[in-house]
């Protein structure tokens, strides 16, 4: 499941800062998946 999504009306009309843009939401993405992940795993260990 991801936190954010790229929508086209996120676009700012420029192919490079969309890049940018398109790349900081799979960080995003990314970090929140870990974050879920360590959470998980400090449940499972109590």
């Amino acid at each position: 499941m991801s936190v954010m999504e790229w929508k086209r009306e996120m676009s700012v009309g420029l192919a490079d800062l969309d890049d940018d843009h398109k790349q900081l939401i799979r960080i995003i993405n990314q970090l929140g998946a870990d974050y879920k992940d360590a959470d998980r795993r400090a449940a499972i260990q109590g």
